[in-house]
């Protein structure tokens, strides 16, 4: 399949347009007051104030697409670092590219060292004026309703998070069937993996349900009844307790007899294969191991998707615990170290599910989106702290930073971190020069509550951002800049 080159432009005018419009319409939506922007795809409707919506609905035609796309995967870069900050990282885009343009006639290394300075200093800036969230609930569930645009859902957010406390992990799904978002609390451990026939059920929905169970956990695939009669069954029967087998699996034969023996009343018993493959198969028969008191568990719930524990710690338990928490040290890998982290909140029994809902599948995904944000934020909270508006903070370190000595690169920097606080005041439809005239530059909490149109200290307000989305906004911004202030070519292929 031969590849033709079919256009090539020696300048970035038409991909810096298609930059531009893309993030015009993005930012539209920023800050309390910002706008909604309708999106329809094969004849559905969606109306949204979600910075990721929008975003992820935009394409443009050419080289204006790759200016779009540049957009896009700087902010997605974002949000994959820290969950949230799309709109943020798109005007900073947009604010030092338009502003770097204009020396791009100058000596543009040098240029863009003196960027990566100012950036540096701009961070250290931030970080300064950090605040830890520690355990406030409360500054929690500001920092969710910013980031989600609903109170509401900020409160279930904060809600959630104290029903299992804030060093727990809280996942998203989608709902299949209530309009409403809802969140559950699981107390036990669950994991991805059921009986392997529906007539194992005892229960009304394909459920198999056990009181005391014994918990049996074998190596390898179990072929006959034999091999496990006297050590699982003849135990079951002398003690009158019902029977899980977990195993990686079961010849047919094994499970024929084993569902005769169950319409024959001898032993309750359920066959379950071993969760997980690989190496994450052996780390869940670890957790079962422990979390079971020597194959015991006070009640099982299974179904043809999942198996559910619910028992009092255990010693073993507590043991397999401390042993993953102290692997975390030593653990370089942070994909790996998310995976552990989750384990122990997982065998600790302290995690939820927030289960969005929808009147159609497009409000329920535009309302994902939301949620997904807020979590995320919610985490970079947890993780770095919050400053007093991200665009105030922005917006002081800009002052704070400037000289008129500085180099031009510093300075566009500088000029570009007005652009988001400047961005929220339009959006309400007020003028930026006059509001940001009255700023008081020594004090890092006061800002201006566009919602009450009043100077107020943003943290007392709960007027906060996640510090690490600032910096990676900022960070990531740069990043693309760089990359499109040093393009030469722009070519557009085609099959």
């Amino acid at each position: 399949m031969k590849v033709q080159t079919i256009r090539i432009k020696s300048d970035n005018e038409e991909v810096i347009k298609g930059l531009n419009d893309t993030v015009d319409i993005i930012k539209s939506t920023m800050g309390a007051k910002g706008k909604f922007v309708t999106i329809n795809e094969n004849g559905e409707t969606t109306i949204t104030k979600d910075g990721v919506s929008v975003a992820n609905a935009i394409t443009l035609p050419g080289l204006e697409g790759i200016g779009c796309n540049l957009v896009k995967s700087s902010a997605r870069k974002t949000v994959q670092q820290v969950g949230d900050g799309t709109t943020a990282t798109s005007v900073l885009l947009q604010a030092l590219v338009n502003k770097s343009k204009l020396y791009l006639v100058d000596d543009i290394n040098t240029i863009s060292k003196d960027m990566e300075l100012a950036v540096e200093a701009v961070l250290d800036y931030v970080e300064s004026y950090s605040n830890d969230l520690n355990n406030d609930f409360d500054k929690l569930e500001q920092i969710a309703s910013i980031a989600s645009n609903s109170q509401e859902l900020g409160k279930m957010i904060a809600d959630c998070y104290k029903e299992i406390s804030m060093d727990s992990i809280i996942t998203l799904e989608k709902s299949a069937f209530s309009p409403k978002t809802y969140y559950e609390i699981r107390k036990g451990i669950e994991f991805n993996s059921g009986m392997v026939h529906s007539k194992f059920s005892n229960s009304h929905g394909e459920r198999c349900i056990f009181e005391n169970p014994l918990v049996f956990i074998e190596s390898k695939e179990i072929r006959g009844f034999t091999e496990v009669h006297s050590k699982i069954l003849g135990k079951a029967l002398n003690e009158d307790q019902p029977v899980i087998i977990i195993a990686p699996n079961f010849s047919k034969q094994f499970i024929t007899t084993c569902l005769t023996n169950k319409d024959k009343r001898q032993v309750p018993i359920c066959l379950v294969r071993t969760p997980g493959f690989g190496d994450n198969l052996k780390e869940n028969v670890k957790d079962i191991t422990a979390y079971t008191d020597k194959g015991r568990v006070d009640k099982v719930v299974i179904t043809r998707e999942k198996i559910s524990f619910f028992n009092e710690p255990t010693e073993s338990l507590t043991r397999r615990i401390d042993e993953l928490t102290k692997n975390l040290d030593v653990l370089d890998d942070e994909y790996e170290a998310k995976k552990s982290l989750n384990r122990i909140h997982k065998l600790k029994g302290t995690s939820a599910i927030i289960y969005t809902g929808g009147v159609t599948v497009e409000a329920q995904d535009e309302e994902y989106d939301r949620l997904e944000d807020a979590l995320g934020s919610v985490r970079a909270s947890m993780k770095g702290g919050y400053v007093a508006g991200g665009g105030t903070v922005l917006y002081k370190a800009s002052k704070a930073l400037y000289d008129k000595s500085l180099p031009i690169g510093y300075k566009i920097v500088l000029e570009a971190c007005k652009a988001p606080i400047m961005t929220i005041l339009s959006n309400a439809n007020l003028n930026p020069e006059v509001v940001l005239g009255y700023f008081d530059l020594e004090d890092p909490k006061q800002g201006y509550d566009v919602i009450t149109n009043e100077y107020k200290d943003m943290v007392a307000q709960g007027i906060i951002d996640p510090t690490l989305v600032v910096k990676e906004a900022l960070t990531n911004a740069f990043a693309s800049t760089k990359l499109l202030i040093n393009t030469k070519y722009n070519l557009i292929n085609k099959v």
